[in-house]
């Protein structure tokens, strides 16, 4: 997403949602990703993963919602009134 963004030219907005997740699971600094790829190193190359991991600090540095604390109602209200 966040490649295909930046290489077009049409206006585009990326709105994350970190569900079940906080920010700093996606930019790495949690041991919830980093074990997760970790696992996956054994199957994926190297390239492949660091893809992987830069697409996850791209996406943490995007302002988002974040919902690893929030009810479906609560997120759906926010979300409404953006």
């Amino acid at each position: 997403m966040v490649e295909s963004k930046e290489g077009s030219s049409c206006s585009k907005r990326i709105l994350p949602i970190f569900y079940d997740v906080s920010v700093d699971d996606v930019k790495l600094k949690t041991e919830l990703y980093t074990e997760a790829l970790s696992i996956h190193r054994e199957k994926f190359s190297t390239d492949i993963l660091h893809q992987w991991e830069e697409a996850l600090r791209e996406a943490g540095k995007i302002t988002g919602w974040e919902l690893k604390d929030k009810g479906h109602a609560e997120f759906a209200k926010e979300f409404v009134r953006k």
